[in-house]
């Protein structure tokens, strides 16, 4: 119920910070969730585990379009459901065991790769990973009401391309999570609903691809954008866990 509630006003949030640039997003889910993480280092932990997942739903709802896609689905809704809403309503009860499963396969394959905050094998780093495999099938999900690329091309591309770099998440790794959720799709939902949401998936296996993003191209890393839109987010940041230290 806390999560039907909070939904519409984290919508509202979101599109508030997105309406100039949707890159915004990033800092602003970044902030909350490093924010929700000291209050929970703050709890006792009977406290935190009952804390948690109100953090968790909140965090869920700003990191992604949730609202606008249960709008989008909302609209559909109807006697004769279409087959984009019938796929989505397939897709959204296994997005999290679709996420994990792919997040264990990319950390075996990948075994000795460190990002930013550690190895792929990393309980923090494993569920931020799980987190944006999440994303990525909302994404897609949305997509598929909306018939259309353009969440993709205005939010989750532009993100991708600000943050990934600087937390040194190599697009080899985005590459082949696609490839896995491809097939992970293809083996659970039926051949219609797998149907429906292909053609924006391979879309979105294009924007990544090689040609797009050649492998060793420092270019990426040194884009202005990343150092425009993350450094005033880890100012912040550090400026929170200097007033924790106090």
């Amino acid at each position: 119920r806390f999560s039907v509630k909070i939904a519409p006003l984290c919508g509202q949030l979101r599109a508030r910070y997105s309406e100039r640039d949707p890159r915004v997003l990033g800092f602003l889910s970044m902030q909350f969730h490093y924010t929700g993480q000291m209050v929970l280092q703050a709890l006792l932990p009977e406290e935190r585990s009952l804390f948690y997942p109100y953090l968790k739903v909140m965090d869920d709802h700003l990191y992604m379009p949730l609202q606008k896609m249960y709008q989008a689905a909302a609209d559909q809704a109807g006697d004769s459901p279409s087959v984009s809403l019938v796929a989505i309503q397939e897709l959204l009860p296994m997005v999290t065991s679709v996420a994990e499963f792919i997040c264990a396969e990319v950390a075996e394959r990948f075994s000795g790769y460190c990002c930013e905050s550690g190895p792929l094998t990393d309980l923090g780093v494993r569920a931020s990973s799980i987190r944006d495999v999440e994303m990525f099938q909302v994404y897609l999900g949305l997509c598929a009401l909306e018939g259309s690329l353009a969440a993709v091309q205005q939010e989750l591309f532009p993100l991708c391309v600000m943050l990934y770099p600087p937390l040194k998440v190599g697009w080899e790794l985005v590459r082949q999570m696609l490839e896995l959720l491809d097939k992970s799709l293809q083996s659970r939902l039926t051949s219609a609903s797998y149907a429906v949401l292909l053609p924006y998936l391979k879309a979105v296996q294009g924007m990544f691809s090689l040609e797009v993003f050649p492998e060793n191209d420092p270019i990426w890393s040194y884009h202005p954008d990343v150092v425009r839109f993350l450094e005033p987010a880890r100012q912040l940041l550090q400026e929170l866990l200097n007033q924790k230290a106090g």
